[in-house]
């Protein structure tokens, strides 16, 4: 999704929007080598104190998103007919809905980490079960709103009901992009504990008077 976006706005800024799907390739691959050392830059980050800043960040660019796509829906959901909708989706479609809500809920591997760092870990489940509260019902209303205003003609991607190479639709994919991006590391950030608990290359670097 970030490559393929962001070598589509700059395609767009270089007045090539609708180049050769090699050229596009290209522009991907630009991309991916740009961000590839920054990524994992920020996926060394072994403290979540130092994340943090990351994924608030990332948050305020997602709900940034997010606030501008309902606004400019606004007009498809008060439209007059609806956009027609089906009461329930066909049993085939269950494996889809299941791993796109895994997809959602992908942070979940930070439980413990996030459990182990807190001042206070005896208020771990009220704080979880509030925060998964909340993104649900964040979910629930941002999907049931799209899926109202364009009924089955609602794209996969909410972004592509935006106007096509306006300001608006690259702030908000950048946006997607920044926030997809910036919390990439909060969910390595378990892998990389499980790693280094198995395989201690830093203690094996120190060792070797590779400071780390």
């Amino acid at each position: 999704y970030i490559g393929d976006n962001l070598s589509q706005m700059v395609l767009n800024a270089m007045g090539e929007p609708d180049s050769k799907a090699t050229h596009h390739r290209t522009e991907t691959l630009l991309v991916y080598t740009v961000l590839l050392p920054a990524l994992i830059a920020m996926c060394s980050l072994r403290s979540l104190k130092g994340l943090t800043p990351l994924a608030v960040l990332g948050s305020a660019l997602v709900f940034s998103a997010v606030l501008c796509v309902v606004f400019f829906s606004l007009p498809a959901f008060f439209s007059i007919p609806p956009a027609p909708v089906e009461a329930a989706a066909p049993a085939s479609s269950l494996p889809i809905f299941f791993s796109m809500a895994v997809y959602c809920f992908e942070g979940i591997g930070l439980a413990l980490p996030i459990e182990n760092a807190m001042h206070t870990p005896q208020d771990f489940r009220q704080v979880w079960l509030g925060s998964m509260l909340g993104v649900t019902m964040l979910y629930i209303a941002f999907g049931s709103f799209g899926y109202l205003a364009y009924g089955d003609a609602v794209p996969s991607s909410i972004t592509d009901t935006l106007p096509s190479a306006s300001v608006v639709s690259s702030f908000v994919k950048a946006g997607v992009c920044g926030c997809l991006f910036l919390t990439f590391p909060m969910m390595m950030f378990p892998v990389f504990e499980i790693w280094e608990a198995k395989w201690p290359i830093r203690n094996l670097l120190r060792v070797k008077g590779m400071g780390l």
